[in-house]
């Protein structure tokens, strides 16, 4: 009867510690000072546990996960925690099960099974993580689309009132939250600190994202030319 709880409490114990592991522990002021003091170091390589395990975890994702984690705002190695997170929580809760269940069935324990049902849980969280960032990222662009819309409509009314290229992009972007509309603030913010035009910024992240929309209305802008009544015909 003690094999099994003591497995159980192990293989519980250290899933719980991975997930514990990859959540960043308050810094004191004075060992924050000491590391600005330092030097910097030539290499690029983490060197803590954490670091590491969650360098091994990131890899290089696919365009579809690379697309998906630039869409939603998160990076590879937010996305390896999430992964890490969600099957070590899920691991846990597997063995705890099977040590319940192990004792409720008076000694019928098997290490085999424990094993396996740690596998499976791990398993399930690190799909888990993969499932809802296609959903987030799914959600978002579908969001966009509908918003892409609105703003065009905003923008082009602006347009036809006399406004200036830059003023009728730049308004309608204060009036809402929709993900549409903070894509073309970011981009007009981009393009001015680039100096270049802002389809072309819209272009480069209708292709990093995976905004097919918004990467055929960049590219009928910039067909438009710089006439401002071909602009607006096209808007």
């Amino acid at each position: 009867m003690i094999t099994p709880i003591l497995l159980g409490l192990a293989a519980g114990a250290g899933a719980l510690l991975v997930v514990m592991g990859l959540w960043p522990r308050p810094v004191p002021i004075a060992e924050i000072t000491r590391r600005l003091e330092q030097p910097p170091t030539t290499t690029g390589a983490s060197t803590s546990l954490t670091g590491r395990l969650l360098d091994a975890c990131t890899g290089t994702p696919s365009r579809s996960r690379a697309a998906d984690l630039a869409v939603t705002g998160r990076t590879a190695a937010d996305h390896a925690r999430s992964r890490l997170t969600t099957a070590g929580f899920l691991a846990t809760v597997a063995a705890v099960m099977v040590l319940v269940w192990s004792l409720a069935s008076a000694g019928s324990f098997s290490p085999v099974r424990l094993l396996v049902a740690v596998l499976v849980g791990g398993g399930v969280g690190w799909w888990f993580a993969d499932h809802q960032l296609r959903t987030e990222a799914s959600r978002l662009r579908t969001e966009i689309r509908s918003g892409l819309v609105t703003y065009l409509h905003l923008a082009s009314t602006l347009l036809a009132g006399g406004a200036g290229m830059n003023e009728a992009l730049a308004l309608p972007t204060r009036l809402s939250s929709n993900p549409a509309f903070g894509l073309f603030s970011d981009a007009l913010t981009e393009a001015a600190t680039r100096n270049v035009p802002v389809w072309t910024v819209l272009a480069d992240h209708a292709d990093t994202k995976a905004l097919a929309e918004v990467d055929e209305l960049a590219a009928a802008v910039e067909l438009a030319g710089s006439s401002g009544a071909r602009t607006r015909t096209t808007l």
